[in-house]
């Protein structure tokens, strides 16, 4: 029996506040905090609702990625993976290639009084060995319809990161995630220690995303500002 799900068909890049998270957290000040992380890690990143629709606008997005997404089998395609790395881990981070362009990404949930609310996700990076090998990349841009010559020149942009690097980072945007999640529950009483020393042990073992202390900083100095409130 074919047990295939059909995901809407709807633009990948438009967002939506059909999400439990908006009832607790400011979408603007979640925009703040996944664009300074996207910009200072040189990551891609975005937050989607459960079934993988952008509840964020896209934050430092690839050149190739945006291309695949225009298209309308790459945009339900990159939907379905978001819904799928985002949302497949309770407790840690799902990390692999994309189910759409296959680069790399991470998923996290952000859960609510227990209650799934959204997926946070980074990524759309390669490993070396990736970047030698784009074969099946060039098939998917015929596969979807994409200009070919667009499509080759945008992978020759795309970051190319060490895996060590992407796992520690998807890690540590669980511990981000989790944090959230707590200040959305108002739960301030361990005064984000826990949380914190967990981002430390994680940039003790990989200290080239030191710049994640600057991230945690100010996501913590605007929750207390009020700016990640509704």
């Amino acid at each position: 029996m074919n047990h295939t799900v059909k995901t809407p068909i709807v633009s990948a890049f438009n967002t939506t506040n059909n999400s439990e998270i908006t009832r607790f957290l400011s979408i603007s000040g979640l925009q703040a905090l996944q664009d300074d992380f996207a910009r200072k890690l040189r990551v891609a990143s975005i937050m989607t609702n459960p079934h993988g629709i952008p509840i964020t606008k896209p934050s430092n997005f690839s050149r190739l990625c945006q291309i695949i997404r225009k298209t309308k089998k790459g945009a339900v395609n990159c939907i379905n993976s978001d819904k799928i790395i985002g949302g497949s881990t309770r407790n840690g981070a799902t990390i692999q290639p994309c189910k759409s362009g296959g680069l790399w990404d991470a998923g996290v949930r952000i859960h609510i009084w227990g209650e799934y609310t959204a997926s946070w996700l980074i990524g759309q990076v390669m490993n070396e060995e990736q970047a030698t090998k784009i074969d099946r990349m060039m098939y998917y841009a015929r596969e979807i319809g994409a200009n070919i010559d667009d499509f080759s020149a945008a992978i020759a942009q795309v970051t190319v990161m060490d895996e060590d690097k992407f796992t520690a980072l998807s890690h540590a945007l669980f511990v981000f995630a989790k944090q959230l999640g707590r200040f959305a529950e108002h739960d301030t009483a361990d005064n984000c220690a826990e949380c914190n020393t967990e981002l430390i042990h994680i940039i003790a073992k990989q200290s080239n995303i030191s710049v994640l202390y600057e991230v945690w900083d100010k996501m913590i100095d605007d929750y207390h500002q009020g700016k990640l409130s509704v």
